[in-house]
C-alpha cells in the first residue's frame, strides 16, 4: 500500500522531487527547477514564478542549486494566476535576457487584457 508520511512541517521547502527536478515550496505554492539529470549544475528552466515578493527567495535557491550568475535558460508559466506569476517582474529585473513562455491562450490573462472567470462552486456546476 502506498503511503505518504511527509507533511509540510517535515519536508524541506527546497528539495529534489526526482533526478532533474527540484521543488521550492513557498507558502501555499510550488515552483520547479528543471535541469538535465546528467548536468545538475548545467542549464536549467524555472517552471512558474511564485508569489509576489518571492523573487529574492527564488533567486537564492537557484544560486544554491546552480551557482551564482546562472540564470535559467527560460521561465515557463503554467498559467497566469497571481501565485504563479507574482515574482515574474522581480525575476526579469535580475534576469533581463531570460525568455518567458506560456500557452498562447494564457496571453490575455498574463497581459491584463482579460480576467479569469470567477470559480464555479461545485453545487452550481450541474
Amino acid at each position: 500500500m502506498l503511503t505518504n508520511e511527509a507533511t509540510r512541517a517535515s519536508t524541506p521547502a527546497f528539495t529534489a522531487v526526482v533526478p532533474g527536478l527540484s521543488v521550492l515550496r513557498d507558502v501555499f505554492v510550488n515552483l520547479y527547477y528543471a535541469f538535465p539529470e546528467a548536468q545538475p549544475q548545467g542549464p536549467w528552466v524555472l517552471i512558474d514564478a511564485g508569489l509576489p515578493g518571492s523573487a529574492d527567495k527564488i533567486k537564492a535557491h537557484a544560486e544554491e542549486q546552480f551557482g551564482p550568475d546562472t540564470p535559467p535558460t527560460a521561465i515557463i508559466l503554467t498559467h497566469g494566476h497571481f501565485d504563479h506569476v507574482g515574482a515574474l517582474d522581480g525575476l526579469l529585473a535580475a534576469w533581463p535576457n531570460v525568455p518567458v513562455y506560456a500557452h498562447p491562450l494564457e496571453l490575455p490573462y498574463l497581459t491584463g487584457r482579460s480576467s479569469y472567470p470567477p470559480p464555479t462552486p461545485p453545487w452550481a456546476a450541474a
